[in-house]
């Protein structure tokens, strides 16, 4: 699929955003479309039973990534989704293992970090549907640690994105899949790509394995909450080019904030 940045995302509902609309962006998403596009993610097909927080994100019909519930009301994503997209083509599923099919969600407002910047740092937007989401089996929102895992722990990853050897451009995974990987700590990770992250992102080594293209915006779980969320690499399943995420630990108390300054007076809050 051929990504290309076109200008800011139009949606047809109430739209904030607290990354200046001025900024000009180098977004490395678009680069990793072609490196990336016969990646391996080394996964085995699953079931949104087992990830019920995961919402598909598609454009114009084709899978664009992910993102996950923390409330019923409010999920998170990486903050290139809500960039460089018009006319209203994104799209939001939840509730269903396949990618095109599902609860069609829709947006009232997002809010991409201030510090993010077109890269790897800081690459994260909260968003809030017009609705709170009914919960279900298959329907229901994950919690946000407030730790990180010991170094080298092992931990689960789920996406719709590029899973095997041979994809071609036009190809589409429409079913969820799952992998384990392993948590790496942010220090192990800066020489990897100088220059590109800070102390908030960290990486995952487990080779033949890992979340890749179209995946963004996935979730990595240990113990029932999310700590970290996919936002790229240069490689899939890669040692020398691994998967990076941002650390959501690092984060909480932002997005919490987000979620209590936005809130309706008595709305109901479930986000942990």
């Amino acid at each position: 699929m051929k990504l290309q940045i076109l200008g800011l995302i139009l949606l047809n509902t109430v739209i904030i955003s607290e990354c200046s609309s001025d900024t000009k962006l180098n977004d490395k998403h678009a680069e990793e479309s072609i490196e990336n596009e016969e990646k391996v993610q080394g996964g085995k097909l699953s079931s949104i039973t087992k990830h019920p927080y995961m919402i598909s994100i598609q454009n114009d019909g084709d899978t664009e990534g992910a993102a996950f519930l923390i409330d019923r009301r409010w999920a998170v994503t990486a903050a290139y989704h809500f960039y460089g997209f018009e006319n209203g083509s994104l799209t939001f599923r939840a509730g269903s293992s396949y990618a095109s099919k599902g609860r069609k969600l829709h947006v009232q407002s997002f809010f991409t970090h201030p510090g993010y910047l077109g890269r790897w740092k800081d690459d994260l937007t909260v968003f809030k549907l017009t609705k709170p989401l009914p919960l279900s089996k298959s329907i229901r929102p994950i919690g946000i640690a407030s730790s990180l895992p010991k170094n080298g722990t092992l931990a689960a990853t789920c996406g719709w994105g590029y899973q095997k050897w041979g994809f071609k451009a036009g190809d589409k995974n429409d079913t969820l899949r799952s992998t384990t990987v392993q948590y790496t700590e942010s220090e192990s990770c800066l020489d990897f790509y100088p220059g590109e992250l800070n102390d908030r992102n960290f990486c995952s080594l487990t080779e033949g394995k890992s979340p890749c293209v179209f995946d963004w915006g996935a979730p990595l779980v240990y113990k029932g909450k999310a700590f970290g969320l996919f936002v790229g690499g240069l490689g899939c399943g890669s040692l020398k080019n691994p998967p990076i995420y941002i650390d959501l630990t690092e984060y909480k108390k932002w997005i919490n904030n987000i979620i209590k300054k936005n809130s309706e007076p008595g709305e109901i809050i479930d986000f942990q």
